[in-house]
């Protein structure tokens, strides 16, 4: 079910299934609603969390320039 959605939207980014809402994900990050994108930075902190993508592609290349910069 995952692997077709997943080819069938293009997803190019890492995702998985949290065995729903009773998975051990969504009860330790309190995720309440489908879909959530939860972006993490590169030391794993979250950095975002929301149910849609918009605003999505400014905080990407926020998070990618400050990677860079530490390099």
């Amino acid at each position: 079910m995952v692997r077709a959605a997943v080819a069938k939207h293009r997803i190019n980014w890492r995702s998985w299934w949290a065995e729903g809402p009773d998975g051990i994900i969504p009860q330790q990050w309190d995720i309440t609603g489908w879909p959530t994108l939860i972006v993490i930075d590169a030391h794993g902190i979250i950095r975002h969390r929301s149910g849609s993508a918009e605003g999505l592609d400014h905080i990407i290349e926020t998070l990618v320039r400050e990677a860079e910069f530490r390099e």
